[in-house]
């Protein structure tokens, strides 16, 4: 019933698609621009990233319930919450992929370079064990979040932007 809008420079907007209502929810304390916004899979929080590198944890009726950053200082360019909803992923223009617990952001990540070149997008496996991440050297990738072991997928020969993986991993 809410879609969460995330505006490059006007926070995060929610639209109630049964009374057709846009509202603003959340500014950050920043000028940044928003680059990826993410909702749990329990729709009860919100995971933002910008281009000056930040992160902010939010619940959906606006209150920030945490606030970090990656650790390269990059643009983020994407997150994602764990299907369990208790580990985040964000990955940024350094090529690194970066792992936290989802109840605290600010606390020190999880940190492993992936790639020669910037990650645009990630996604969990269904498994929450696993991501999958976009590459700007023309490369996807599954990485083991637990012993760092990456699969590189084959056949690929276009740049990704994004990825997705359906929620039963078929």
């Amino acid at each position: 019933r809410h879609v969460y809008i995330g505006c490059f420079r006007g926070g995060i907007k929610v639209y109630d698609i049964e009374t057709d209502n846009l509202t603003e929810l959340a500014v950050p304390d920043s000028d940044a621009g928003m680059y990826s916004l993410t909702l749990s899979p329990g729709g009860d929080k919100l995971l933002t990233g910008y281009d000056d590198g930040s992160l902010y944890l939010w619940d959906t009726t606006g209150v920030l319930l945490s606030r970090g950053a990656v650790s390269s200082g990059q643009r983020v360019t994407g997150t994602s919450f764990s299907p369990s909803g208790d580990t985040i992923a964000a990955s940024s223009l350094s090529g690194h992929l970066e792992v936290w617990n989802s109840n605290d952001i600010s606390a020190e990540p999880n940190t492993t370079k992936l790639c020669s070149d910037a990650i645009f997008g990630i996604s969990f496996m269904p498994d929450g064990k696993h991501v999958i991440v976009a590459s700007r050297d023309f490369t996807d990738k599954i990485i083991d979040l637990k012993t760092l072991e990456e699969e590189t997928l084959s056949g690929h020969t276009q740049l990704a932007y994004s990825v997705s993986v359906s929620s039963d991993g078929d």
